[in-house]
């Protein structure tokens, strides 16, 4: 799958267009196909560095999509 990335906090410079596994959903849980998604406010703190959040690198964010 094809998905926007970062590998540590900063700007927008930071995103790059990677493309990963597809995951495979665990119990109770469904995969859904995106047509689209959007970068939102949300994914900007999160790169920008979120106090108090922690997370594993590369991170791909991702709070808005629409299949």
């Amino acid at each position: 799958m094809k998905a926007l990335g970062f590998a540590r906090h900063g700007s927008t410079v930071e995103l790059e267009l990677c493309e990963l596994p597809s995951p495979t959903p665990g119990a109770g849980e469904v995969r859904i196909a995106l047509r689209t998604a959007a970068l939102n406010h949300l994914d900007l703190f999160v790169l920008n560095g979120l106090p108090g959040l922690v997370l594993e690198f590369p991170h791909v964010g991702g709070a808005d999509g629409a299949g």
